[in-house]
């Protein structure tokens, strides 16, 4: 009888362990899925909450600008007289 039973658990924990790892690997595989999924969820979330429309609408404006007035400046070559 017990020379049965020691042969049983043997044989239990054959089949448990395999299935105990990879419950366990299973498990952590999840949870650092997660981890990532929150950690781009809060970069998106930091990405929209920095102003960047201004930044935008000031470099459409400085474009438009810049083709409707002729380019030149201080360094720009002047005519001789």
């Amino acid at each position: 009888m017990l020379a049965a039973a020691h042969v049983n658990v043997h044989y239990l924990l054959i089949l448990l362990l395999p299935s105990v790892a990879a419950c366990i690997v299973l498990a952590l595989t999840w949870r650092s899925r997660i981890k990532r999924r929150h950690e781009a969820d809060a970069e998106q979330r930091r990405r929209a909450a920095t102003p960047r429309g201004s930044a935008k609408s000031r470099n459409s404006a400085k474009s438009r600008n810049s083709a409707a007035k002729p380019r030149g400046g201080s360094s720009a070559k002047r005519p001789r007289r």
